[in-house]
């Protein structure tokens, strides 16, 4: 997610309107697919560390789901965004960007949590 917010978030201007940003097709179709394959891999360790603390998953399937339509919606934004002449970069209303990113993060945040009980909980042991 950070590489995905990093790349939204510092992207540049298109030169005489500031409200849209010049993202590179490329990279941001790489920090998708980069935050989706890191996806299941996470949710098995969290499901671990919500076993072994008698935790329900229904929090992490929320959160998942939530991720995963924010991931797809954003997917879809570039794919139908109007590209830059000349070059492989898309253009990006920046209201539209911020919002999609805040339909992400909370599911992010939430397994952010987790994984820190997971992490103090493979400390303790």
């Amino acid at each position: 997610m950070a590489r995905l917010d990093a790349l939204l978030t510092d992207a540049r201007p298109l030169p005489l309107a500031k409200q849209q940003l010049m993202v590179e097709r490329a990279d941001a179709y790489a920090a998708i697919d980069a935050a989706r394959a890191a996806l299941p891999a996470l949710i098995q360790g969290l499901r671990w560390s919500r076993s072994h603390r008698d935790a329900p998953d229904e929090v992490l399937q929320a959160a998942g789901e939530q991720i995963l339509s924010g991931l797809d919606d954003l997917d879809n934004t570039i794919r139908r965004a109007r590209r830059v002449p000349l070059n492989d970069r898309v253009r990006l209303e920046r209201e539209g960007l911020e919002s999609r990113l805040e339909q992400i993060r909370p599911g992010f945040d939430a397994f952010a949590r987790e994984f820190y009980e997971y992490t103090r909980l493979i400390a303790s042991q």
